[in-house]
């Protein structure tokens, strides 16, 4: 997975090359509250999900039943984003993304650029409601 979003970061670079200018698409929510830097935040609300669902499995009466069927959910959910991250690129609506300088097999970088279609987190919060969702006690 790094190793595609690092290729869509070195294209993102290219792009920006050719046009001599750093393009962001336009959004609606940035036109009217302004840029949001507070990517900490993120990695917060990946914890509110994944913390409450790690005890689900921990409790449930068959949790490796949970535990296999979240694997396989991961797994395809991260060979959709590999595919989509590799064939589409897009330019980054945030101002402050890096992009990666060196090998794309070894280079390693937070916040990167280029990789804006389908989100890690995003993939964290859909498997944690789909365990949610199939795995909860009824009387919740």
């Amino acid at each position: 997975m790094n190793v595609m979003a690092n290729v869509a970061s070195k294209r993102s670079k290219l792009i920006e090359d050719a046009l001599g200018t750093r393009y962001t698409l336009p959004d609606v929510f940035f036109e009217f509250i302004g840029a949001v830097e507070l990517l900490w935040m993120t990695d917060m609300f990946d914890a509110l999900m994944f913390v409450p669902t790690a005890l689900l499995v921990a409790w449930h009466e068959r949790p490796w039943r949970v535990v296999s069927r979240l694997l396989l959910a991961w797994g395809l959910a991260s060979l959709i984003r590999i595919t989509t991250v590799a064939i589409t690129s897009v330019p980054d609506p945030r101002p402050s993304c890096q992009y990666v300088e060196g090998n794309v097999f070894t280079a390693f970088t937070l916040h990167r650029c280029g990789d804006a279609i389908y989100s890690g987190h995003t993939l964290i919060f859909v498997v944690c409601a789909m365990v949610w969702t199939s795995f909860a006690p009824k009387n919740i």
